[in-house]
C-alpha cells in the first residue's frame, strides 16, 4: 500500500515563479509524490466587489477585495508549463486545480494532465466538472463544506460527462447516469474523493476523521484527506484510516504573505509527516491476518505440546491431572490436549516426557 502524498502549493509562490521552484524543490526534498498548483482567470472566477473569505482576511494584511488578492497571485500559462517541465526533470508529479473551463482545457490540452483535482467549492460547478467528465481524466475531488447529496451530484454530473459527453447533465438525467453500470465502473476507476474541512487552518475538533470511512462506505470509491490543520498528526490517522490520498499546503516560511501560508507547514515538517506516512503504512500491512516471516522463528519455542504431568504408567487413563502443557511446541499441539482425556495411554512415560499422538489424530 502506497499513500500518494500531494504537496498543495496553491498561491504560495506569491505570483513568483522562482518562488514557485523553490516550493518544488521543497516538496521533492520532503519527499511527496506529486506537487500541485492552482490556475484561474479571475475574471471567471470572482466578481469586481466579491469580498475575502473569512480566512483571506484574517492571513492578509491590507485588507483588498478577493479579485485584486487573486490578481496578484496569477502564473501566466507559459510559466506554468515551465514549472511542468521542472517537476517532471526533478521526479515528482504535477497536479493542478482549474477553477474554470478554460484553465481546465489548457491543462489537459497543452499540458496533457491525465490528473486533475477540483477544489471543494466547485463541488456544485455543473460546467466545470461536465468538461471534466467529457475530456475523460482521473479526478480528484475534495469534498469540504459538502452534505453526501452534494458528492452524488457532482459524481452523477462527472458520470454524465464520462458516458454521454453530447448530452448535457440536467436534474432529469444526473441521477440515471450516476446509476448506470458503465457510469460506476468510470467512477471507480477515474475519481478519488477527498475528505476536507474547509477552514484554513482547521481546528482539530473539526477535523471529523470518521468520515473517511463514511465516504468510502456510501460510495465505495478511493478516498483520501486534503488536510488544512497545522498539524501532522491528523494525516497519520487519515491514512489509519483508510486515505489512500493525503493532500497538504507547503509553504516555505509560514511567516510570508498571502492567505494559505499560516495554514501550510514548512519543508522539514511536511517531509517528518511524509516520513510518518510511510512509516503508518508499514505498520498497517495487508488486510489479512498471517503469521510474519519475523514470528514464525518463535511459532514453536513458544507454543505448547502435551506431556506427561507426572509417571504415567502403559493402560492408564490419561486425565487433567497426569498431563500438562509446556513449551516447545514440538510434539503434539496443547490444542489437542481435551482429545487425550479419556484416552489409555499406550506406553510409560516419564514426567515432562511428550506425549505420543493417537491414532488418527493429527499432530
Amino acid at each position: 500500500m502506497h499513500t500518494y502524498v500531494i504537496a498543495e502549493l496553491g498561491v504560495n509562490h506569491n505570483g513568483k515563479i522562482e518562488l514557485a521552484k523553490e516550493l518544488i524543490d521543497s516538496a521533492v526534498y520532503a519527499g511527496a509524490d506529486a506537487v500541485k498548483f492552482q490556475l484561474f482567470s479571475t475574471e471567471q472566477l470572482v466578481s469586481d466587489d466579491a469580498p475575502l473569505a473569512s480566512y483571506q482576511t484574517e492571513n492578509v494584511e491590507k485588507v483588498i477585495s478577493q479579485k485584486q488578492l487573486l490578481n496578484d497571485l496569477l502564473l501566466t500559462e507559459s510559466q506554468f508549463l515551465e514549472l511542468h517541465d521542472y517537476s517532471v526533470r526533478h521526479g515528482v508529479d504535477f497536479l493542478c486545480t482549474p477553477f474554470d473551463v478554460d484553465s481546465l482545457k489548457f491543462l489537459v490540452e497543452d499540458l496533457k494532465l491525465n490528473k486533475i483535482k477540483v477544489a471543494s467549492p466547485d463541488i456544485t460547478n455543473s460546467q466545470l466538472l461536465f468538461n471534466l467528465g467529457r475530456y475523460n481524466v482521473d479526478v480528484i475531488l475534495s469534498t469540504g463544506m459538502c452534505l453526501l447529496a452534494d458528492i452524488e451530484f457532482a459524481l452523477g454530473v462527472l458520470a454524465t460527462g464520462f458516458i454521454t459527453p453530447k448530452v448535457y447533465p440536467t436534474e432529469k438525467n444526473i441521477v440515471d447516469n450516476l446509476r448506470n453500470i458503465a457510469s460506476q465502473k468510470l467512477l471507480k476507476e477515474k475519481v478519488t474523493l477527498l475528505h476536507c474541512n474547509s477552514d484554513y487552518p482547521t481546528k482539530p475538533a473539526d477535523v471529523n476523521l470518521n468520515a473517511i470511512k463514511k465516504l468510502s462506505e456510501v460510495f465505495g470509491l478511493k478516498v483520501g484527506y486534503s488536510d488544512h490543520t497545522k498539524i501532522i498528526e491528523v494525516a497519520m490517522g487519515a491514512v489509519a484510516l483508510g486515505a489512500r490520498v493525503i493532500e497538504k499546503h507547503l509553504t516555505i516560511n509560514n511567516s510570508l504573505p498571502g492567505p494559505d501560508h499560516k495554514a501550510s507547514i514548512e519543508p522539514k515538517v511536511f517531509k517528518e509527516m511524509v516520513t510518518k506516512i510511510r512509516i503508518m503504512e508499514e505498520i498497517l500491512g495487508e488486510f489479512s491476518k498471517l503469521p510474519t516471516s519475523s514470528e514464525m522463528k518463535n511459532k514453536t519455542l513458544l507454543r505448547r505440546s502435551v506431556v506427561a504431568r507426572k509417571y504415567i504408567a502403559k493402560g492408564e487413563l490419561f486425565t487433567e491431572k497426569n498431563l500438562m502443557a509446556t513449551r516447545p511446541g514440538t510434539g503434539v499441539s496443547a490444542k489437542y490436549f481435551y482429545d487425550y482425556i479419556g484416552e489409555v495411554a499406550s506406553e510409560n512415560y516419564k514426567e515432562g516426557q511428550a506425549i505420543s499422538g493417537l491414532s488418527g489424530l493429527i499432530k
